[in-house]
Order: C-alpha cells, then sequence, then structure tokens
C-alpha cells in the first residue's frame, strides 16, 4: 500500500458509493429475470458485494488510523509496533518508502467489526468524543437494529464467503445462504449512512490541522490552505525571532530575508500554477491536484519548521 491521493476516508467513501450504485442499476435489469423464476431466484455474485463493503471499511478505518498517528505520534502504541514487526509484508512496505505512520497503520488488521470499531473509538478518544461514537454505534435504524449489528453481520459473512466453503455455499439452492439485491443495496446505504455520521462528527470535533477532514458535503476540505496560513504565520514569526535583540547570533538582514521570501513565493505561485493547469488523464473522475498541491506546501512547511529548529534554538537549552 503506498500514499497515493486515494488514501483518505473521502476515497473509501466514494468507492462504497460506487458500489452501491451499481446494485441499483442492476436492480431494474436483473429484476424481471429473478421474477421469472421457479426455483429460490438469486445471484451468487451479489452476495459477494459484502466483500467490496469490508474492503471499504478496512480502507477506512486504516486511512484514519494514518491520519491519527500523524496528528499526533505519541498516540502510537506499542501493539502497533508489535503488529508491524510481525507483519510479513513489513519488508516489501519499507521497500515501496512508506513513511512510519504508514506502515504502523497498514499493520493493523481490520477483518472483524471488533477491530473496526477499536481503530475509531481511539480516534473519538484522541478528540475527546468517545461517547458520541458510542452513541453513533447503537444508534437504531428502520429496521430496530443498530449500526453496531450491521458491522458485526457484514464482517461475519464476508470472513464466511473468502474463507469458508460449506453446505449452505454448493447444496440445494433451497438451503443455500444468499444475498438478493435489495439485501445488499439496503447494507450498502446502512454503512454509507454510517460512514457520514463518523465523518461529520470527526469533523465537528477535530481541530484544523487535522489531516484529510471533509466538509459538510462529505467532500476533502482543501488542506492546501490550510498548510499555506501555516506557512505564511511561521514565515512572520521567524522573521519576528531573527531582528530581535535576544537572538544572539548574527542573524540574516531583514532584506535578505524578505527577498527569499519573495522568491520562494514567486515560486510556490508558479508550481500552483503549473499544478492547476494540468492536463491528467482521468482528472473527471478523480482529481489528483489537490493531493499534489498539499504536498508541495507541506515540503516547503517541513522545511520551515527544521529551519526554525535549527537556527533559532535557544544556545542555554543545548
Amino acid at each position: 500500500m503506498k500514499e497515493v491521493s486515494t488514501f483518505d476516508a473521502s476515497s473509501a467513501m466514494f468507492r462504497i458509493e460506487l458500489l452501491v450504485d451499481e446494485i441499483e442499476s442492476l436492480i431494474p435489469i436483473l429484476k424481471p429475470t429473478l421474477d421469472d423464476s421457479y426455483l429460490p431466484a438469486f445471484f451468487e455474485f451479489v452476495s459477494y458485494y459484502k466483500v467490496g463493503f469490508a474492503t471499504c471499511l478496512e480502507w477506512h478505518a486504516k486511512s484514519r488510523l494514518y491520519d491519527l498517528f500523524c496528528f499526533n505520534p505519541s498516540l502510537i502504541e506499542t501493539n502497533d509496533l508489535k503488529q508491524t514487526l510481525s507483519n510479513d509484508k513489513l519488508r516489501d512496505m519499507i521497500v515501496e518508502r512508506l513513511s512510519v505512520p504508514q506502515i504502523l497503520a497498514n499493520a493493523n488488521n481490520i477483518s472483524t467489526s471488533e477491530a473496526y470499531i477499536s481503530v475509531f473509538k481511539r480516534i473519538f478518544l484522541a478528540l475527546g468524543a468517545d461517547r458520541k461514537f458510542k452513541k453513533i454505534l447503537s444508534s437504531k435504524l428502520a429496521d430496530h437494529v443498530s449500526y453496531g449489528a450491521v458491522l458485526n453481520r457484514l464482517f461475519d459473512d464476508r470472513n464466511t464467503l473468502v474463507h469458508e466453503i460449506s453446505i449452505t455455499d454448493i447444496g440445494h439452492r433451497n438451503i443455500r445462504d444468499y444475498s438478493t439485491l435489495a439485501d445488499a443495496n439496503l447494507m450498502g446505504r446502512q454503512l454509507i449512512n454510517f460512514m457520514k455520521l463518523i465523518e461529520k462528527e470527526i469533523s465537528s470535533i477535530a481541530p484544523a490541522h487535522f489531516p484529510n477532514l471533509l466538509n459538510e458535503y462529505g467532500v476533502p476540505s482543501e488542506r492546501a490552505d490550510f498548510l499555506h496560513k501555516e506557512i505564511v504565520s511561521l514565515e512572520a514569526k521567524f522573521m519576528q525571532q531573527i531582528t530581535s535583540e535576544e537572538y544572539r547570533e548574527e542573524p540574516p538582514t531583514e532584506e535578505i530575508w524578505k527577498e527569499l521570501s519573495q522568491q520562494r513565493n514567486a515560486a510556490m505561485e508558479a508550481e500552483l500554477h503549473f499544478i492547476e493547469n494540468l492536463d491528467l488523464p482521468g482528472r473527471r473522475y478523480y482529481d489528483v491536484r489537490p493531493y499534489l498541491k498539499q504536498k508541495l506546501f507541506e515540503g516547503h512547511l517541513a522545511y520551515l519548521e527544521e529551519l526554525s529548529r535549527q537556527i533559532l534554538s535557544d544556545p542555554e537549552l543545548e
């Protein structure tokens, strides 16, 4: 798993919505055929939409766990490290140059509803709103089941589908377990609503620097705007410090720093113009330009932060 522009919560939600849209487009096409059958009428492939749903939830949990580790590395637990070291894909992840938060998030096994739930318990607890997640999880749906029950059923069915072949898979059609298109559609819609409730709460309680926040419509917020404000603020603080009397080393002159800032800003504007005008294949389906802008600002911000640490360190503290 590489860090690309799709390793975020919005991609997981977008993917499950695509699956549900496909189910809904199949219903009017296949229903007449199913209605004409005298035997129990179903298509085996419909049950396997649950595998796709569970994959989306796994991506959702891992991407948000990665965001949590980036937001506050001190929240990394010993068990996260143990899972990483015992992961047989660790070598491949290192070869792919994944960051430490990526490796740790990827090493977490999200194969059960309990594992999925535990990730979001950690996130909401870190944001000081663990009760809100519990409330979402226990919310009752129209058929009087909770979102927690839907998760349990999804992962149980998914694990049975991919790990077992029983009499309910190869026996007579009268005794087989299967999902109808209506069943798959209902579960997909329930899971979409569940994920939206989670993301709405995260967006409302998380600070602005929490990674990959979504807006009220479930669309990724423009993180580049936040990073740009951080850069402007840090440059101003840097200027203030290097020209202060407390700065004991001979500082760069105000004129030199201003000239460098102007040059950097001009280069940044040129880079942003270049990114904005990229004619990328598939842009109409998934626009990676916001991701590229974010990486541009992240690189510049990391440089300024390191510059501040190295140049503005207090000699008395060394």
